[in-house]
This record gives structure tokens, sequence and C-alpha cells, in this order.
């Protein structure tokens, strides 16, 4: 007969447990870890609070799971004289199977989350990390950057694995067919937004960094991690990295997605806005105003011809140029008196941001001058382009590493017309070199569906530790 008692004690000791946040449970059960492992600090230790976090939440995962088995299945199993075990292995983790593997991928997400707070008594992860080797930094809105450093700092030779914590936002999540937010592993590919760009990479990196610490391969300089809030608008987060920490970086690795190809070059992107300022009226009557729709048409009809006769850079070729969003008018009845739209430049070393800024503030001074319409150019964000030698001896050292650790792609040396945090990092310290570097390539970035592989994942990791292996050998 079913204990009831002994069930309904359970289910609220489960329900419980689920609700204490994990940093709270970590004290409140110190002397229970104290009386079973004999330490309330450290790895071993962190093992009681995880295991007592972790299991009241995969028990009400499976006990879900296995509710939402059909009742009419089982039912049917029972008249056909189906026993407990039968029902169990035959209906129960048979229709529950799909489920059952999901919820134990959901699981294993949620336990990486609370390794990292276990890093609060030395349990190892990322919050130990930070709290072992670095400092967090926060700047509002939940957001923080974090810096952790491993090396003696005996030779002042500094190697930075850069990354950002950020994704773009999900639009449509119904369209997906996985869960953007949970992290499903298929095959050889886990799905997510932000699984490409780039928490792929930045999972790399950390890993990486740990696994050097565990097998004692701590270098003689220093391996700087730098992971940013705030890349995919505006990186907010790199413009709030202190100068101490990028001046004396000799060579930075950006996490960015690139499938084992080594980038040594990328655009810069400079966002802009035009307002046009017009004077709104009776649309019956449109000579007692002035269409600011028409004067922003003005703009929009000179801008191809701005970036017609632009020098063709030898490595990032042209400069790419595009207008993206428009806006303008209230009402169908009413003269537009304002209008505005936005607008992309991709800079290169040959034609740079100042160069394209100071283009189109001229194209505006010029139909403010010879028409009636009032045009102002207003400058929203604006990232510099990287440019490393691609002989450079880190750039090929890098590219010897990748040619030998990624093991489903042929590396390659190229380049491409995004932009990274690193865009604000040369503005401080333009001599360090800097490639990017990170699993799979970024076709799947932003989209729908978006994934990454775990053989290149794991590739990654081995590809940082060996370039600082070697980074530090050679110094």
């Amino acid at each position: 007969m079913p204990c009831h008692p002994l069930f309904w004690i359970i289910d609220k000791v489960v329900s419980l447990f689920r609700a204490v946040p994990f940093i709270i449970l970590l004290a409140f059960i110190a002397p229970v870890t104290q009386k079973i492992v004999g330490t309330q600090i450290g790895t071993t230790a962190a093992l009681v609070p995880l295991s007592v976090g972790v299991f009241p939440f995969y028990a009400r995962q499976v006990q879900v799971a296995l509710e939402s088995v059909d009742h009419g299945i089982i039912e049917s199993a029972e008249s056909l004289g189906a026993t407990n075990w039968d029902l169990i292995f035959g209906v129960y983790l048979s229709e529950a199977r799909s489920e059952l593997i999901r919820v134990s991928t959901v699981t294993l997400i949620s336990l990486v989350g609370l390794t990292a707070m276990a890093g609060a008594i030395g349990a190892g992860g990322l919050g130990n990390m930070a709290i072992s080797y670095g400092k967090i930094f926060p700047f509002g809105d939940g957001r923080a950057n974090l810096i952790a450093e491993l090396g003696t700092g005996e030779s002042d030779q500094v190697l930075a694995l850069e990354g950002h914590q950020d994704t773009v936002a999900v639009a449509h999540p119904e369209n997906w067919e996985h869960d953007p937010f949970k992290g499903e592993i298929v095959g050889d590919k886990i799905y997510g937004r932000g699984a490409a760009d780039m928490k792929s990479g930045l999972a790399s990196e950390v890993i990486a960094l740990c696994e050097l610490a565990d097998k004692g391969q701590v270098p003689n300089g220093t391996i700087r991690l730098i992971a940013t809030s705030g890349e995919e608008f505006g990186a907010p987060g790199a413009y709030k990295i202190e100068p101490k920490y990028i001046d004396d970086v000799d060579a930075m690795i950006v996490g960015e997605p690139s499938d084992g190809d080594v980038t040594y070059a990328h655009s810069g992107s400079l966002n802009y806005q035009i307002t046009s300022t017009g004077k709104p009226a009776h649309s019956s009557t449109p000579d007692l105003g002035l269409n600011a729709i028409t004067g922003l048409v003005k703009y929009i009809q000179a801008e191809p011809g701005l970036f017609d006769d632009l020098p063709v850079d030898p490595v990032l070729g042209k400069v790419q140029h595009s207008i993206t969003v428009i806006n303008g008018g209230e009402q169908v009845n009413i003269i537009p008196g304002s209008a505005s739209l936005l607008g992309n430049v991709r800079p290169t070393p040959s034609f740079n941001n100042d160069n394209v800024i100071e283009l189109i503030q001229t194209a505006v001074d010029k139909i403010n001058d010879e028409t009636p319409y009032h045009l102002e150019f207003k400058l929203i964000h604006n990232f510099y382009p990287i440019e490393t030698d691609k002989n450079n001896s880190f750039v090929q050292d890098a590219y010897q590493v990748t040619k030998k650790d990624y093991h489903n792609h042929d590396s390659d040396l190229i380049v491409n017309n995004g932009a990274t945090d690193a865009s604000v990092y040369v503005q401080e310290n333009d001599q360090m070199a800097v490639i990017l570097l990170g699993p799979d390539k970024n076709n799947t970035s932003h989209q729908i569906n978006e994934y990454t592989t775990l053989s290149s994942y794991l590739d990654t990791i081995d590809a940082y530790q060996d370039i600082a292996n070697d980074f530090f050998a050679k110094k």
C-alpha cells in the first residue's frame, strides 16, 4: 500500500528546500556539512549543499515529467495486468523519456549556476574565480564586469582573454524549435540564445583558466580574464574597464565565434542618427509648412555617393555603409515637422571613424547651406577597427595551435566586418596584438535556433590553454 504520510512529508521537504535561495542554504546547513565531511570550506564541502540544493529541484522536475504521462496509457497497462515494475519501466519511464532528458539537461545547467555561488566557500567555478583571483565591478541595472587573473606576476607579460556576458533579445521564442533559455542538447549541438554569441566562448575562457590552475600550469606572467556586460548595444561594460587593466596587455584573445579560424582584423562600427526639422502644417496647405521627410530624403539621396571614392583597405576592403531605420510623420493629413534616420558604417584603418564623421558632417552642412531644410548629425556608437599584422608572432602561434586543436575544421587566418569590445580597448592600447577566436562560426548568432557545437567548444578550451602555455614559454 502507498505510504501517503511519508509521501506527504517528502513532498513538503522538497517544497521547503526548493524555496530556499542557495546562497542562504550554504550558510544554513554549514554545521551539517561540517559533521558529514569535516569541513565547511572547499570543493568537498560544496558537495553537501549542492546535493541538497539540486535534489529537490530535480525531484520536482521529475514529478512533473511523470505526471505528464497520459493516464489512459497507464489504465490500459493496468487492465492488461501490468505489475508496478512494468508500469515504472514500460510506461512511465518510456513515455516520459524525452521530458526526463530535458529536465536532466535543465538541472545540469542549474548546477553550473549553483557552482558559481558555491565559489563563496572556495568550491571552484566562476564564483570562486572571481573571489580567489579577481574582482566584480557592478555598474547599475543589475549588470557587472568581472576581471579575474591567474599567474605569479613574476614577469610583466600579460595575456587577456575577453568575452561579453550579455546576449541580444529573443523576439519570437515561439518560433524556436528548442527553448532559447534552456540550453537543450541535441547530438553535438547545444541550442539557446547566446550559445554561439558568445556564451560558449566565454565559458571556454573560464574553463581554460580553471583547468590551467587545476593542472598547476600557472604562468610566470598574468592571464587576465575580462568579462563585460552590454557589448551587444553600445559596449558600456568595455568603456567602464579601468585603463590599468588594458594598458599592460601584450596580447588579447576575444572569444567571439570563429570555428577555430584566427581573425586578425575586423572593421569598426559607427552608428549615427540624422534628424531633419521642418515645419508642420495641414496637408491641404503644404506651402505653409516645410516637409521634414523631404529634407531627410536629401541626405538619403546623397549618402551612397559619399562612399564611392574612398580608399580601399588592403586587409579589410571597402568601407561598408547602410541606412537601416527611418522614422517620420505623425498623421496622414499633417505635413511632418520632424523625421529621422539611423545609419551604420564599418570604418577601416584606411578610412577610419574620424574620417567617416567628418564626411557625414560635411554632407549635412552642405544640405543645410543649399536648401531650406535643417539636418543634424548625432554620433551614437563609435567602435574602432582592429588590425594586427598577419605575420605577428602571436597571430602565427595561435594559428599553429588551432590547426592542431580543432578536429572538425581546417583553421585559417581571416578578417571580418564585425566589431567587438576590443574596438574600445585599442583606443587605450593600440600596441597589443588582438585576435578573435572561439567555437563555431557566427552564422547562427542572433538567429532563431542559435546553437554551438560541443565538439568545437571543447576544442576551444584546449586551444586557449595551449596558446597561453606557448605565449608564456616564449617570454
